[in-house]
């Protein structure tokens, strides 16, 4: 059942300003394992692929994230909130189940509940919220009473759009402006490079795999002088790195029934691997993680048309997400978008923070990094298990 028009009436009309204080205790459920957001998110109206993903929230807060449910026309929907991957203290919260900006208004009179658990936190941001529901809240004449506050998204893979690829256009590639990628794609077909599907793999050999392409790419960046190490150790810097390549393990053993994606290996070299989530209800395969181990020419469109190839009997598109950076997002935009989404982030200002200066936060700039990388930051102070890899 879609949730109400814009328009509609709403019984929910506290603000986060004026909630009496005993309406802040609620607490939300702690999500103990993420493959139980797989039946909460198969109601969800959200065009966004991302946002549908329980992958996509497994791996944006390293295994740690909250639900806050809520009923619609005797329907249960929810919110998801998720640790932010690059900064201490702070939170992200995610409207899965909102297609509209008066939906979003009300979600958030909604979180005044939860004001004191929000209160936590330094920094609360309502995450990958449509560009024209995010501009209509920020118009809203009770934008200011509710806390919220445009703000300028420079850390999360949505400072640039999001792009579904059409996977037809990946494999018949017509037109003047697909003649690169169409030699590139050929050369790479006369190497005799072996497509290894991951589901066929020991899981001992697809840990191997990850790491050692991850770790070449690594190797590749810092070489490079490309990564930025201020304020920061070269060991701290390959952590960093390293860290969503281990939660990307541990997601394929919580999720694995919903995983996969393929590995390309040269002679006996793994040079670059493609993960995806496969719903059941969509024609979008949410592509979250995708990597090479160099800058050889043609790998990467090469690593795309191995992932049509495989999603093609069950998928229109491939969800590639959008980029930290103007030069992966020019790299993306090369394959001609079929569907383009533009997505922004709200700050929310929780009543009991808002007179409490900020604590200081360790916020690490790592510039032209693939999404995933930029996802993950360990918060200081957490103790996670390490994967034997």
């Amino acid at each position: 059942m879609r949730l109400a028009k814009d328009g509609g009436a709403s019984s929910e009309r506290t603000t986060l300003d004026d909630a009496p204080d005993d309406s802040g205790d609620d607490v939300p459920d702690e999500i103990s394992d993420f493959s139980n957001l797989r039946s909460i998110l198969s109601a969800s109206d959200t065009q966004d692929a991302y946002c549908r993903s329980p992958t996509y929230y497994d791996f944006t807060g390293r295994g740690k994230g909250w639900t806050v449910k809520y009923t619609v026309e005797g329907e249960d929907r929810y919110l998801i909130l998720v640790p932010h991957p690059n900064l201490r203290s702070a939170l992200l919260v995610f409207f899965p189940f909102v297609t509209t900006y008066s939906q979003l208004i009300d979600r958030v009179r909604h979180l005044s509940r939860f004001r004191k658990f929000l209160a936590r936190y330094d920094k609360v941001s309502l995450a990958r919220i449509e560009e024209e529901i995010a501009n209509q809240v920020l118009k809203h004449e009770d934008c200011a009473s509710l806390g919220l506050k445009r703000f300028e998204e420079k850390l999360l893979d949505w400072i640039y759009p999001s792009y579904d690829l059409c996977v037809e256009s990946l494999l018949s590639p017509r037109g003047a402006q697909f003649s690169k990628y169409r030699n590139k794609i050929n050369k790479f077909r006369e190497q005799g490079i072996n497509v290894v599907l991951a589901r066929d793999m020991r899981p001992r050999e697809f840990c191997r795999a990850i790491a050692k392409v991850n770790a070449n790419w690594i190797r590749t960046k810092v070489k490079g002088g490309i990564l930025s190490r201020e304020n920061i150790t070269e060991s701290e810097l390959t952590a960093v790195l390293k860290a969503p390549y281990r939660a990307l393990v541990r997601a394929s053993k919580t999720l694995e029934s919903d995983i996969d994606g393929i590995f390309l290996k040269r002679e006996n070299d793994y040079i670059a691997f493609s993960l995806w989530e496969t719903p059941s209800k969509w024609d979008t395969a949410p592509s979250f993680a995708s990597m090479t181990s160099s800058y050889e020419p043609g790998l990467s469109e090469y690593l795309y048309r191995c992932t049509a190839e495989h999603v093609k009997d069950q998928y229109r598109y491939i969800c590639v997400g959008g980029s930290e950076t103007a030069s992966l997002d020019r790299f993306k935009r090369k394959f001609a978008p079929a569907r383009v989404r533009t997505l922004r982030t709200i700050e929310l200002l929780v009543q009991a923070d808002r007179a409490k200066p900020p604590r200081q936060r360790r916020e690490i700039k790592l510039w032209l990094l693939p999404k995933t990388v930029l996802w993950i930051w360990r918060r200081s102070g957490s103790r996670r298990s390490q994967l034997s890899t």
